[in-house]
């Protein structure tokens, strides 16, 4: 057994987290103007397409940090982070693709349902096939960049480090952070994004894999969008319906969507109880065991 003080343990979580973190926003800082020329050539912009190569960009970017951190910190596969494709992974995919949906559902459908909104018709939507596609692949790719980002190697330390607490409560704020700056953001959105990130912490903590985490994410993400209503501040209208809230905007959200309200404040709590209580295939996670080799 390796024993080190704990300066030392402390130094080297440090210049774990500094280094991956460095290494996203330099991935980044490369692929964003890369992407947006490509996507100037090729295409007509839009604020959508914005996103997109964000997103893009977001999941490349926190790949190649997994990759590079993973190898000369860990000595581990890229993969050990939880990101095997196995059937016990497509199991908990599933899973936390339904949780995501009902958990969503609960924060959008339910109060219509008990007539705090209505579904109208709107002119002014996307609603064609390609695009409900398009924007439905868009909105998965941020979801599993946000997912390897915050969840992933991050996470995994933090917990390997300090516990499952502590790690919670870190990456669920920073979480929180990274939407302070999105349209619409409120003091309750922010603190509903920081619950929602410690419910995704804690479906990876259940499941020991990122593909709980990464559909539940996704099966949440893309329920605002087809409902018809905002999604962290991003109006994305897919069906040719939304919903017209006829309740106060501390219920609903207003311009930022529920995320922002005590709406979407159940429905995090739904997602929360749904990860406990379905049936999960726990596997390993090497990067969460002590005999990972040390700096």
């Amino acid at each position: 057994m390796v024993i080190r003080s704990f300066p030392r343990t402390v130094a080297l979580l440090v210049a774990r987290i500094l280094a991956f973190l460095a290494l996203v926003v330099l991935a980044m800082g490369f692929l964003m103007p890369v992407l947006r020329n490509a996507r100037e050539r090729l295409l007509a912009p839009s604020d959508f397409d914005t996103l997109a190569l964000g997103s893009i960009a977001a999941l490349a970017a926190a790949l190649a940090a997994t990759v590079l951190c993973m190898k000369f910190f860990e000595r581990l596969r890229w993969v050990d982070v939880g990101l095997w494709w196995r059937p016990a992974t497509q199991w908990n995919l599933a899973a936390g693709l339904f949780a995501g949906l009902v958990s969503a559902g609960v924060a959008t459908v339910v109060p219509v349902l008990f007539g705090a909104g209505e579904f109208l018709p709107v002119t002014s939507s996307n609603a064609d096939l390609p695009q409900l596609i398009y924007f439905l692949v868009v909105i998965a790719i941020a979801a599993a960049g946000e997912e390897l980002q915050f969840r992933g190697y991050l996470f995994q330390v933090l917990v390997r480090a300090t516990g499952i607490i502590p790690a919670l409560l870190i990456t669920g704020a920073l979480f929180g952070m990274l939407h302070l700056g999105n349209p619409g953001s409120s003091r309750l959105g922010t603190l509903n994004t920081v619950l929602a990130g410690v419910a995704l912490g804690y479906a990876f903590w259940r499941s020991r894999d990122l593909w709980l985490p990464i559909g539940a994410h996704i099966g949440w993400n893309c329920v605002f969008p087809l409902v018809g209503d905002e999604l962290s501040g991003i109006g994305v209208h897919l069906t040719g319906y939304r919903i017209f809230w006829k309740s106060a905007a501390l219920w609903h959200g207003g311009s930022y969507g529920p995320e922002a309200g005590l709406y979407g404040t159940a429905g995090l709590l739904a997602m929360l109880v749904l990860v406990r209580r379905l049936p999960v295939k726990r596997q390993d996670a090497p990067l969460l065991e002590s005999g990972a080799t040390p700096l």
